[in-house]
C-alpha cells in the first residue's frame, strides 16, 4: 500500500513542486488514518479524486474548529418541534444566546414566544414575551433571544450545557398550543445536570422540596419536578411566629420544566415588623400544583422550625 501511495506521488509531483508534494504527503497520510475505518480504497484514486478528498477533509476539520462547534451538541438544522403544521430547528446556540428557525406551514397568523426557560436544569424565571415574533401563514421566520435579556432575571453559572424550553404559539393573544418541554444540548460531554440542594423537606408526587438558605430575613425554597411533564408551582398560606405573611410576587405560579429546578424567595421582614420580633422561630405554607392538563392539587402545610 505505502509503496503504491509513493508512485502515485511521484507520478503527480516533479522536483519542482518538491514542497506542495511534502504536503500532499501529509495529506494523503491524513486520508489513510481517516478513512480507512471507512474501508474506502483509495489507491486507485486519480489525482482529481485525491484532491477532492482533501477537500472534503479540509471543510470537515474547519468545520470542527469553527466557533458553532465549540458547543456541538446542538448543531445547526437539528429538528427540535414538528407538530400542529410547524417546524422548529436550532439556527444557531452558543454560550450568549439561542436562534431558532421556525416554519409556520399552517392556515394561522402565529406569535411565538418562549413561555418558560431553563439553563443547565434550573428555572430562569423568564417573562413570557421572551423571543416574541409573529409569523404568518405559510412563512417562515427567526425566534432568537439572548441569556442576558432583561426579560430573565435569573442565570445560573457558566458554562451553560444545555437549555430548556417551552414555546407557546398565540393565535390572536389566545394560546393555541405549546410545544412542551424541549431539551437542546449545548455541550454534549456533559449528561447531568447539577442541581443545587439543601436537606431533604419533602419528596413525594414526582417533586421533591428542600431548603437552600434559612435565615431570619428570609427563606429560599428549591423545587426539583421528577415528572416528565412540566408543573407550575406557588406558595400559598404561608405564616412566620405566628403571623401571615403577604407573599406579593411569591403568590404568581412558577414553571418548572422536566427534571429542573426553581427557586422561590420566602422574605419576613414585613411580618418582622408588624410581629414586633426579630428572630424567627416557626415558618409554615404550603404549595399549589398545577400539572399540564390544568389540574390543580394542593400540598400539605410544610414547617420549618429553627
Amino acid at each position: 500500500m505505502k509503496n503504491q501511495f509513493n508512485n502515485k506521488i511521484r507520478q503527480m509531483y516533479s522536483a519542482k513542486r518538491f514542497l506542495p508534494a511534502c504536503l500532499f504527503i501529509l495529506f494523503v497520510i491524513i486520508c489513510y488514518n481517516c478513512i480507512a475505518c471507512a474501508e474506502i480504497d483509495i489507491s486507485n484514486c486519480t489525482e482529481e479524486e485525491l484532491i477532492s478528498l482533501r477537500k472534503q477533509i479540509d471543510e470537515k476539520l474547519a468545520i470542527m474548529h469553527s466557533s458553532k462547534y465549540d458547543f456541538d451538541g446542538a448543531i445547526q438544522g437539528t429538528l427540535i418541534y414538528n407538530e400542529n403544521d410547524c417546524i422548529l430547528s436550532i439556527a444557531s446556540i452558543d454560550q450568549n444566546g439561542c436562534k431558532i428557525l421556525i416554519e409556520n406551514h399552517s392556515d394561522k397568523d402565529y406569535e411565538f414566544s418562549v413561555n418558560s426557560l431553563a439553563i443547565n436544569g434550573i428555572m430562569t424565571k423568564c417573562d413570557y414575551s421572551l423571543g416574541g415574533v409573529k409569523i404568518p401563514a405559510k412563512k417562515k421566520g427567526y425566534m432568537e433571544f439572548k441569556f442576558s435579556d432583561r426579560e430573565i432575571n435569573y442565570l445560573p453559572q457558566k458554562p451553560y450545557n444545555n437549555i430548556s424550553l417551552n414555546i407557546y404559539a398565540y393565535l390572536d393573544y389566545i394560546m393555541d398550543f405549546q410545544t412542551g418541554s424541549m431539551n437542546i444540548v449545548i455541550n454534549p460531554t456533559v449528561h447531568e445536570n447539577v442541581l443545587q440542594m439543601g436537606a431533604n423537606i419533602y419528596k413525594s408526587n414526582g417533586f421533591s422540596i428542600s431548603d437552600t438558605k434559612y435565615d431570619d430575613n428570609s427563606i429560599t425554597i428549591a423545587v426539583v419536578n421528577h415528572n416528565t411533564q412540566a408543573l407550575w408551582i406557588k406558595a400559598i398560606n404561608a405564616s412566620v411566629n405566628g403571623w401571615a405573611i403577604d407573599l406579593g410576587k411569591t403568590t404568581q405560579a412558577i414553571a418548572i420544566l422536566p427534571n429542573c429546578q426553581a427557586f422561590f424567595d420566602i422574605s419576613f421582614n414585613k411580618v418582622k415588623k408588624e410581629g414586633n420580633f426579630t428572630t424567627v422561630t416557626d415558618l409554615d405554607f404550603s404549595l399549589e400544583i398545577y400539572g399540564s392538563n390544568y389540574t390543580t392539587r394542593k400540598t400539605e402545610v410544610f414547617t420549618f422550625n429553627k
